[in-house]
């Protein structure tokens, strides 16, 4: 049932995709322009969601497998990368596109059938079981890793990187918990998504990525991490933990919900775009993006780890989620002091 062929199919459509859609993109205005915000000298195509979703789709036509339990993920993911054409297109509203990202979390709950009912034994006294409260929790939780790679993807290769180990830990934890379906799922989207990267990720500083993620490629990565890190966790036989998958997507969650704070405290709009994210801090001190990548995907692994570490050993869950928040309090410190040495520099 595995095989290397969906895979391959993926990578080589993903790649073509690029390679044609990226005259139409200059010719139809589907491109980033350089600005004060950004990184970039020249215009680059905004290509690489809607050629990594091609890859995706045409090789799971491939696969051997139902698609039956499947069919909400590819839906909604399809609708996700609509918007963002329509976001690179033309700058929708903040609003709007928080509520076309509510939607697609209703869509998953209700189409897909795929939605949180317990955070696990967090608490240390029982499992915590969300009743009425499943649907509100399962939306936040879509909408927020949703925006934490949207939000992320500042820097050529991070997000779609980052993305990359976070679902080679998935697909581990798919392959120790039985789910092979999910695996061969993860694997061909793995596939696509490292064709991009050959594309984006900045092997030399001097020199820009060919194509960007764009707002389609980033909500893409976010919304298929996020139905994975639920179906694993959530299921009779879970694979995983919900505290050991909170680890597996740390990084981004610290940044988005560090920054939406720091917005709020200064009483702006939690939706300003600006340049305090994490990655940002991080360029203004190593001066490199590669390096800022290296970091970052280390980091990124390190928390994997953690993850493993945890479900492996089987270390309470209650103490993984106490983990994750010390080390989350411990972030919001540090980011602080040092983005007060910046301004004083």
């Amino acid at each position: 049932m595995l095989t290397l062929y969906p895979n391959i199919i993926a990578f080589l459509i993903c790649a073509i995709s690029i390679w044609l859609l990226t005259p139409l993109a200059k010719r139809i205005g589907l491109i980033d322009l350089p600005s004060e915000r950004k990184f970039h000298t020249s215009e680059v195509p905004l290509i690489g969601g809607v050629a990594i979703f091609l890859g995706f789709c045409f090789a799971l036509l491939t696969v051997d497998i139902s698609l039956a339990d499947f069919r909400g993920l590819i839906a909604v993911s399809a609708m996700l990368v609509f918007i963002g054409i329509l976001d690179d297109f033309h700058e929708l509203s903040p609003r709007a596109k928080l509520l076309a990202q509510i939607v697609a979390s209703i869509l998953t709950i209700a189409w897909g059938h795929n939605q949180l009912h317990s955070l696990g034994n967090i608490l240390f006294i029982k499992p915590l079981e969300l009743g009425y409260g499943s649907l509100p929790i399962t939306v936040i939780a879509v909408v927020g890793i949703i925006n934490a790679y949207n939000m992320i993807d500042g820097i050529d290769g991070l997000a779609s990187g980052m993305g990359l180990i976070t679902m080679g830990f998935l697909c581990y934890f798919a392959f120790r918990g039985g789910e092979i379906y999910s695996l061969i799922i993860l694997l061909v989207f793995v596939s696509s998504l490292l064709s991009f990267l050959c594309f984006n990720f900045p092997l030399n500083k001097h020199k820009q990525a060919s194509v960007f993620l764009g707002d389609a490629g980033s909500m893409l990565i976010g919304f298929i991490l996020v139905w994975f890190l639920i179906s694993l966790s959530q299921n009779k036989q879970a694979a995983v933990r919900p505290a050991d998958m909170l680890w597996l997507v740390s990084l981004p969650l610290y940044d988005v919900v560090g920054v939406v704070l720091r917005r709020i405290f200064q009483r702006c709009s939690p939706f300003k775009a600006d340049r305090n994210h994490i990655h940002h801090l991080l360029l203004y001190y190593l001066k490199d993006p590669l390096k800022v990548c290296m970091v970052m995907y280390t980091l990124t692994g390190l928390c994997g780890l953690v993850a493993v570490f945890g479900s492996y050993y089987k270390i309470h869950e209650g103490f993984m989620f106490t983990g994750f928040i010390t080390l989350f309090i411990s972030y919001l410190i540090i980011n602080r002091q040092l983005w007060k040495l910046t301004q004083k520099n």
